[in-house]
């Protein structure tokens, strides 16, 4: 339990350590010697990001340990028969603290990871790893399986892999962690620091609401039919990210580089709150000198293809499907004040 106010930016709990003081929130496992998972260290990690639910000043999870060893698993006094409901039920609410947060959970693995430890790498939205680590799942040789691992691993490494790690207990090594697509990368030890501050500076660049919305599409898609996928794609898109500032902030700065790079036969745009202006130069094509005023909200414009580059093709690309719906009346003809 955190005996620090809830406004203090390094929090102190007895098994963890946990310092928000930064856009980094950073959790490092601390129960010496071998961070054996116990229900009150568990609790500790479920409530430390459960307390980032709605801190816009966090974007993102670092998690590691400060051992030798990432994590030895669920402690034994804690597997037994008549705690285990206690056990598992604790897991449980780290597995849903990760799940339900809605910011990129960074995991850093120096060590082993055995078990729960495992599972717990597993719930990671981007891993970095040396060579020092292993990954292991050995429950079926104490007579028990891993309840995480068993339904997560076939979604990551395939279910083959998945079988050979779980039913033999064999561990996998960082290299073939890495080329299975467990972990994301796999450095020397000499370099894991720069690595993790370089994963850091980049998405410290990005905003916190596009952060958390972006996860939210890719964790809340994942398993969908595909059509459904889409349509809750654009759903959050269209009216949830195109209700950011920092959204239209992220387009102007576009805007603002092709100007300044001189491009003078790419369209010059113009945004305001919901409203799109493109016009081209005289010799622009299709478009032929016209300014074409589109309400984003109505029209479901695919800003991310204009940001990701703003050439005639994506504006053509843009404004085919734009002129057939005006066409079919499904959206008003273009405003005769506009010449």
């Amino acid at each position: 339990m955190a005996s620090a106010s809830e406004t203090a930016a390094v929090k102190t709990y007895k098994f963890i350590q946990f310092d928000t003081s930064t856009f980094v929130a950073r959790i490092t496992m601390n129960h010496p010697p071998y961070n054996v998972l116990t229900v009150p260290m568990m609790t500790e990690l479920a409530e430390a990001i459960e307390s980032l639910n709605g801190r816009g000043d966090i974007k993102c999870i670092l998690l590691d340990s400060s051992q030798k060893m990432f994590s030895a698993g669920i402690s034994l006094e804690d597997s037994r028969p008549e705690r285990v409901f206690q056990t598992l039920d604790a897991f449980t609410r780290v597995f849903q603290a990760v799940s339900e947060i809605s910011k990129p959970l960074i995991v850093v693995v120096n060590g082993q990871a055995i078990g729960a430890g495992s599972e717990m790498v597993a719930f990671g939205d981007m891993i970095i790893a040396t060579e020092n680590a292993r990954f292991a799942q050995p429950e079926v040789k104490m007579g028990v399986f891993p309840p995480f691992a068993a339904i997560m691993l076939p979604q990551l490494i395939g279910p083959k892999k998945t079988y050979e790690m779980i039913l033999t207990g064999q561990p996998l090594s960082a290299e073939e962690a890495q080329q299975l697509g467990l972990i994301n990368k796999m450095v020397p030890e000499t370099e894991l620091s720069k690595t993790v501050n370089d994963v850091l500076g980049r998405i410290g660049e990005i905003s916190a609401p596009v952060l958390e919305m972006t996860k939210k599409v890719i964790g809340s898609t994942m398993g969908m039919p595909l059509d459904e996928a889409i349509k809750r794609s654009h759903n959050i898109y269209l009216n949830q990210l195109m209700d950011l500032e920092d959204a239209h902030e992220g387009l102007r700065a576009v805007i603002e580089k092709l100007s300044r790079c001189g491009r003078t036969n790419r369209p010059k745009i113009q945004i305001d709150d919901f409203r799109l202006t493109i016009s081209r130069p005289k010799k622009a094509g299709f478009l032929n000198r016209q300014s074409y005023l589109a309400d984003l909200r109505s029209t479901g414009t695919r800003f991310s293809q204009i940001c990701s580059g703003a050439t005639h093709r994506y504006i053509c690309r843009e404004f085919r499907p734009l002129c057939s719906d005006r066409r079919a009346g499904r959206i008003p003809e273009r405003p005769s004040s506009i010449s």
